[in-house]
């Protein structure tokens, strides 16, 4: 349908001229459109991003289900729900085809979903992308369907960084089991943005008239709500600015509309809000169904703005102030600055509301939308005068009829609207419906719901933006030409045409033109020496790089590399080894020369094969044996008696292999072995039976019978003076501990005068104990006993700087080796813990979560611990400077 209408619109003005008119030849023209805008097709993106309002749940889940539906246009569509801010939420997939519509219901998540509690960073932002367009909206439904709304979606026209918040000032919140306020919630797009809120009444943790600011990562939110439910408690025209794109949601809970329009209604009005950017001076209003008149409410975006109702100027407003306007028909409010418009309108005294679009140069040729219920249902159609008669609904021209429009007073005849009721078989409840009109834009938008007790549900579903620049490439081969309009372009670079789309609106289309290049083709062959290689009328026989020109008749001439390589021949190489007197036998020829020879073998189909002979001769073969006989062994070699030790030869000659050199390394050897003893000073060893009274080394052979001897080196020398026998001989002590030291001997004297097998110790000092061991000698021992980890052997700064300056950035403890931390903790003056580590030497660098700490008094906790496992527990202060 998009194509369609731009056809009509462009009266098929885009033309090629395809003959050179500098040489004979034809180019094929490539074309590539790339079209920006949303085709004027309603609040139809692939992206949308958007934060859900808390609902009162009362006693009957006013606040659920709540659901998410979508509509697909011309292509079918793979829909994704996340939460970039919280991993945990699990992803939603919904899958539709062309032309149809699917929900998907979300309460099992809505405490993930709605935005609470007020005045927190929260992480409950939804970012809903599509593999192709879609046009939706999100339905606070209730179990008792007594309390819903719907918010359309509205894409990237959503997305703006200047917003003044509009409400309704003259119906009061109700308060059922839990307090219903006005409130409205932000959605950040990028990380690290900061957002400025400058609030007209008082908020939840934020006074009236006092600006404060907040700082937002991707897909984190933030909710403002009003501190009362009176009228006059409303936070109308708020003004909240950033510097990155967000999307703010507005909701007005449990509005008394029974005490406005009779009856007990209380009802949910709520909508995604769109951007300064995205407003409008003109706006339509229609009545819908409530009992009385109903209100629509004027937002000022600027100081000074004059406001008109049907032509007639009512009222001049400033910046952030709220005019409200009695509907009770057919209404054309304008303005001098762009503003919002909120209307309020619904069915009996249930109320429901929504953002209108202006009707500068915005709109859409076709929109699809989904009916909620089979309740009371009204469309609501504005378009310019003479479009009236060309709407089709689904396809049917008889449905909406030029008769079902009513002029816009104050609209000079320009604007016409019409509120049309349709029965649920004409526009079936969740079916996707679409609405089309050949002539010109529109806007729609649709009421669904009824007179009591259920509420109702009101939204708009076309364009709030104007149509964008279309953009299109276009490649041309040098020396082409494009028809634009009525002029031939031949130079590359932007062009521009615009086209009336409506009285003072202009369709703007920048056509960009490309050099069509030269079709390149790249290719390498490999080819064996002598071969040729034709291309385009060259023969090549050798290595290189050759570049060719092919010319075309109907595309841009191709330009071909081609990278030859001509290979000599495959070589194979190898190694033989030939006796003395051996004969190699090549060719036919006898070779018993060692020396490289060359044999060719024809590769057929392949390059050949040059064989490289490394020919070597050899007379014997070598061999050696080592052999290890004892002192006084013979060995027979050749038949002769070798007692010596010494290197032979023998030839063992062979009638199948070369002859073998034996080479025979024979050695005589005796067995080594070694003794170390001690003994006491004054004892005698015995070595071969005699007396040896002196340390130092001897030697003695044991003779065997069955291997060779022995001779053993002996090792002799004093048994050392001191020996461990002490238990806990290196310790720690702690005051009023309690160390018992125990010897392995009970003939102990210790240096305290003591004697015993042990002694207690009450404070840390040196011991050295004195006994006799099993074999008689005089052997002492010394324990050392210190003081265990305290106070005394750790440091806590009482002051820190983090400011990078590479001094004192760190609050950390300072210990020696005998403590050590295990736990240390930073805690805020409110309690709030804001470091901890378990790890030895992890400091605090004076943030938390990421951001720097103010300067103030922290309070720590740390257990430190001895390397003999004692504990201690040890806190007090530190002061953050920076």
């Amino acid at each position: 349908m998009c194509l369609t209408f731009y056809k009509r619109l462009f009266g098929l003005r885009f033309h090629l001229n395809s003959e050179i008119r500098t040489s004979s030849k034809k180019f094929l023209f490539f074309v590539s459109i790339l079209l920006s805008t949303n085709c004027l097709l309603g609040q139809k993106d692939t992206a949308f991003w958007f934060v859900a309002p808390e609902v009162s749940q009362s006693v009957s889940f006013y606040d659920r289900p709540i659901l998410l539906k979508f509509s697909t246009y011309d292509a079918p569509a793979i829909i994704t729900v996340t939460q970039p801010a919280n991993l945990t939420f699990p992803t939603q997939t919904i899958s539709l085809s062309a032309g149809a519509t699917g929900e998907l219901d979300l309460s099992d998540y809505i405490d993930m979903i709605e935005n609470k509690p007020a005045n927190q960073v929260l992480n409950y932002g939804l970012y809903i992308s599509a593999t192709s367009p879609v046009s939706g909206y999100y339905e606070i439904l209730g179990e008792c369907e007594c309390n819903p709304e719907i918010c359309s979606l509205k894409g990237r026209h959503a997305l703006g960084t200047n917003f003044y918040v509009p409400f309704q000032n003259f119906l009061s919140n109700g308060n059922v089991t839990d307090p219903a306020k006005a409130a409205f919630d932000i959605v950040a797009t990028e990380d690290n943005t900061t957002i400025t809120i400058i609030p007209t009444t008082n908020l939840v943790g934020h006074p009236a008239d006092i600006p404060f600011n907040i700082t937002l990562d991707k897909g984190e939110t933030y909710s403002c709500v009003a501190q009362g439910t009176s009228p006059g408690a409303h936070p109308g025209g708020t003004k909240v600015s950033s510097d990155k794109p967000i999307a703010i949601t507005m909701k007005d809970d449990l509005l008394n509309g029974g005490a406005y329009f009779g009856g007990s209604c209380l009802d949910l009005v709520a909508d995604q809000i769109v951007p300064v950017s995205s407003l409008g001076k003109r706006y339509v209003v229609m009545k819908g169904q409530l009992s009385g008149a109903e209100k629509a409410f004027v937002v000022a975006t600027s100081d000074n703005t004059s406001i008109l109702v049907n032509g007639i100027a009512v009222s001049t407003i400033n910046e952030g102030e709220t005019y409200s306007v009695d509907i009770t028909g057919y209404h054309f409010i304008e303005a001098s600055e762009p503003v919002y418009l909120l209307q309020v309108t619904g069915v009996g005294c249930e109320t429901s509301g929504e953002i209108l679009p202006s009707l500068d140069c915005t709109g859409s040729s076709e929109v699809r939308f989904i009916r909620s219920t089979p309740e009371n249902f009204s469309l609501f159609l504005i378009t310019h005068n003479g479009n009236e008669d060309a709407f089709t609904l689904n396809g049917n021209a008889s449905i909406i009829q030029a008769s079902d429009f009513n002029l816009i007073p104050g609209s000079a005849g320009e604007f016409v609207g019409a509120v049309i009721s349709l029965s649920n078989a004409v526009v079936m409840t969740g079916q996707s419906t679409l609405v089309e009109n050949s002539e010109g834009l529109f806007h729609l938008g649709f009421l669904n719901g009824n007179v009591s007790v259920t509420g109702s549900r009101f939204g708009f579903f076309s364009d709030y933006l104007a149509a964008d620049t279309i953009e299109q490439q276009y490649y041309m081969c040098q020396g082409d030409s494009v028809l634009i309009g009525d002029t031939y372009v031949y130079d590359f670079g932007v062009h521009y045409d615009s086209l009336s789309i409506q009285p003072g609106c202009f369709q703007i289309t920048a056509f960009e033109i490309l050099p069509a290049d030269y079709l390149f083709i790249n290719n390498t062959f490999e080819l064996c020496a002598g071969d040729t290689f034709f291309i385009s009328n060259h023969y090549y026989i050798q290595n290189g790089v050759y570049i060719d020109t092919l010319p075309s008749l109907t595309t841009c001439d191709s330009v071909i590399t081609t990278q030859l390589i001509f290979q000599d021949y495959n070589t194979s190489v190898l190694d033989i080894q030939l006796c003395l007197g051996d004969t190699l036998y090549l060719n036919g020829l006898s070779i018993f020369e060692p020396g490289v020879y060359f044999d060719t073998i024809t590769g057929g189909n392949a390059c050949d094969t040059v064989v490289i002979i490394n020919l070597s001769l050899t007379d014997y073969i070598q061999q050696s044996e080592l052999i290890n006989l004892c002192l006084g062994d013979t060995l027979l070699f050749n038949g002769v008696p070798i007692v010596d030790s010494g290197i032979y030869v023998d030839t063992l000659v062979s009638s199948s292999s070369c002859d073998t050199i034996l080479t025979i390394d024979l050695s005589f050897d005796f067995i080594a072995a070694e003794q170390i003893q001690d003994i006491c000073f004054g004892d005698t060893f015995y070595i071969n039976q005699l007396p040896v009274l002196i340390p130092g080394i001897y030697t003695d052979t044991i003779n065997s019978a069955e291997t060779c001897d022995t001779i053993v080196t002996i090792y002799l020398s004093y048994f050392e003076e001191s020996e461990d026998f002490i238990a806990l001989s290196d310790t720690f002590i702690c005051p009023e501990q309690q160390i018992q030291l125990v010897s392995q001997y009970v003939n102990t004297v210790w240096s305290t005068g003591q004697t015993g097998i042990s002694i207690d110790i009450f404070d840390p000092d040196t011991i050295t104990a004195y006994a006799s061991n099993d074999r008689g000698c005089i052997v002492k021992d010394t324990a050392v006993i210190g003081p265990c980890c305290s106070n005394d052997f750790i440091f806590f700064p009482n002051a820190f700087s983090p400011n990078n300056d590479q001094i004192n950035d760190f609050f950390c403890p300072f210990s020696g080796s005998i403590c050590h931390t295990i736990s240390f903790k930073v805690f805020d003056r409110w309690g709030e813990l804001i470091f901890e580590s378990t790890e030895m030497g992890m400091c605090w660098d004076g943030t938390f979560r990421q951001k720097n700490c103010p300067i103030e008094v922290y309070v720590w906790f740390a257990e430190i611990i001895d390397d003999q496992g004692n504990s201690n527990i040890l806190k007090g202060d530190v002061t953050l400077l920076r």
